[in-house]
């Protein structure tokens, strides 16, 4: 079970494609170190270090670079006997595991035919274009059969309502059983039934408050979906601003979750909005359209944060970078209370 919910792993395949590299990988590193005598001890800890001073840079380092470092040695698989392994699968489980954290697969990565295919369907669907990722999916011979494929397949039947996507959705109960509400909740939506998808939606989220095992792609999707129910029709946007109002399990998509409710509030009277500008304090987004955002909130309701929005908003336009005309030009911005 935990292989399940937590990976979305189904068979030793699946528990073999999160293996990396092996010992002659690490050797093989360590030989090539020009500094051979600088080692990671519990008293010195140059790893961790390495790693805080990456916060914020991309690209850098990921598990796929290591993978491809590993293929080129022949140390990405592990030593195993006593059974039959199937690798084909193992390659093919390897790829599952980067849309599962919200990830486009890299193409170069994926085998030609078939499964490139696939991951051509995962990276529309991590796009949250889901009728791309079921004609990429359709133009493949394999049947879903992994979690993470049947989750991908029924949220994207779903969304042009095909029937198909209750049977696929029910085959989650071992892995990820609240991902079948967000599914349903598109399904019916899609089809018109307008009571059950608010139920099936409102539902989700309350269980994402203490379930930390729900995939994060499909959190994104369900919140896009309530952003959508609200704008389409307003009168559902006060269900899903208090079905919003708590903080998923372990802050899952916390500052989706944020955005996604302030947005709904603007279908609401401005005191719901003001109420979600407080949940960002002391410590709002520091860009203009934000700061201008909240400050225009808070001096049309008279709330007692208006001159600190203010001051803060003025800051940030004295120090922001502006283009040389502006400079000359405006002789600086500043508001007035």
């Amino acid at each position: 079970t935990a292989l399940a919910v937590a990976w979305g792993a189904t068979d030793l395949e699946g528990f073999l494609a999160r293996y990396v590299a092996g010992t002659p990988f690490a050797t093989k590193i360590s030989k090539q170190n020009h500094k051979p005598n600088i080692i990671n001890t519990d008293n010195q800890t140059l790893i961790e270090f390495a790693f805080a001073r990456t916060l914020g840079k991309e690209q850098i380092f990921s598990p796929d670079i290591l993978r491809i470092a590993a293929q080129e040695i022949k140390a990405d698989r592990p030593p195993v006997r006593g059974g039959f392994v199937d690798w084909r699968l193992v390659a093919e489980n390897a790829l599952l595991t980067i849309p599962l954290v919200n990830q486009e697969i890299p193409l170069n990565l994926a085998m030609r035919g078939d499964q490139q295919q696939r991951a051509l369907a995962f990276n529309q669907f991590r796009q949250g274009n889901l009728p791309a990722a079921l004609d990429a999916w359709r133009k493949q011979s394999r049947q879903p059969e992994y979690p993470m494929e049947l989750m991908m397949v029924a949220e994207a039947s779903a969304e042009i309502g095909d029937s198909s996507a209750l049977t696929m959705a029910e085959k989650l109960h071992a892995s990820w059983p609240a991902t079948i509400d967000a599914i349903l909740a598109r399904y019916f939506w899609r089809r018109g039934d307008r009571d059950q998808a608010i139920m099936r939606l409102v539902d989700f989220f309350i269980r994402v408050r203490t379930d930390p095992w729900v995939p994060n792609i499909i959190i994104d999707h369900a919140l896009n979906l309530a952003n959508e129910m609200s704008w389409q029709q307003p009168d559902i946007a006060r269900q899903m601003h208090t079905a919003l109002a708590e903080h998923f399990s372990v802050y899952i998509m916390e500052q989706k979750r944020m955005d996604i409710r302030l947005e709904i509030s603007s279908w609401l009277n401005q005191s719901y909005t003001v109420a979600v500008l407080h949940e960002y304090e002391p410590y709002p987004y520091w860009n203009s359209d934000f700061l201008y955002y909240r400050y225009q909130y808070y001096k049309a309701t008279n709330d007692p944060l208006t001159e600190k929005a203010r001051h803060e908003l003025n800051i940030y336009l004295t120090h922001s970078a502006k283009t040389f005309t502006e400079t000359i030009d405006s002789g600086g911005i500043h508001l007035e209370p």
